[in-house]
């Protein structure tokens, strides 16, 4: 007499690493482990038998940009353990502009207008001493506040793109000087009292 034994399941673990962007191609899987077999990857793309070994990749993925990334994945059947299959997806969180380094900016003097001034933005290069130099209106948007009288001028600057949060810096608006004319009129004694200016 003959019983079978069939396939046993194969359980995989894919877990997402915690990333922030940082300019750099980053690998969105921190661990991935099967019980039997190789585990196939890839970025938007369904793995099945028949495209997992010419779509696939058992090199874990990477991603660059801020955003929500479907990492599919694919275990293909061995002898004693079936396929197994599913997705993940892994997050790339946008750099917050807290940590943001604002200069580019002096003091101004009263003009009667409203006073901008384009900031320069710069953030930290991971595992660097260095900083960067962002881009305005694609890595940040800039506005100007309480910038035409003579007072503190608040830049508020903005994330976008890769980049989210907010940072502030300032400038003061100083007095202007007054510019004041006087002329003396042209007189000759009348014996009356005569207007001087």
């Amino acid at each position: 007499a003959t019983f079978s034994i069939t396939k046993a399941t194969n359980s995989v673990s894919v877990t997402c690493a915690t990333l922030t962007y940082n300019k750099s191609a980053q690998t969105l899987i921190s661990s991935g482990s099967a019980t039997s077999g190789s585990i196939y990857y890839k970025v938007g793309t369904a793995l099945t038998s028949s495209n997992y070994s010419s779509t696939g990749s058992t090199t874990k993925p990477t991603g660059t940009n801020a955003g929500d990334y479907t990492v599919y994945y694919y275990v293909p059947a061995s002898t004693n353990y079936s396929e197994a299959s599913g997705s993940k997806t892994c997050t790339i969180s946008a750099y917050n502009l807290s940590n943001a380094t604002i200069s580019g900016l002096s003091n101004k003097t009263y003009t009667g207008s409203a006073i901008t001034q384009a900031p320069t933005v710069k953030v930290p290069i991971p595992s660097s001493s260095s900083q960067t130099t962002l881009t305005n209106n694609t890595d940040y948007t800039y506005a100007t506040t309480n910038n035409t009288n003579v007072g503190t001028a608040t830049v508020t600057v903005t994330g976008k793109g890769n980049y989210t949060g907010t940072k502030t810096a300032t400038f003061s608006i100083t007095k202007a000087t007054n510019s004041v004319s006087v002329t003396c009129a042209s007189l000759t004694y009348n014996k009356s009292a005569q207007t001087l200016i």
